[in-house]
């Protein structure tokens, strides 16, 4: 949770659940998005663990 939050303070716009995803995979050992690819979760997973770990301190809009 506290990684997710860091996120969203340091960004200039709002991210899509999709960035999000990806900067909360991502680490030093992927080289490609086809590596990071089948580590992340999909849509309506990723909403659903957002939603766990922040509860009312991210709004997921659309």
């Amino acid at each position: 949770a506290r990684k997710l939050l860091y996120i969203i303070i340091a960004v200039i716009r709002p991210l899509t659940l999709k960035e999000i995803n990806i900067a909360l995979t991502i680490e030093d050992y992927y080289r490609s998005y086809n590596d990071l690819k089948p580590d992340l979760n999909n849509k309506a997973r990723f909403k659903a663990l957002v939603r766990h770990l922040c509860g009312l301190f991210i709004t997921i809009v659309d």
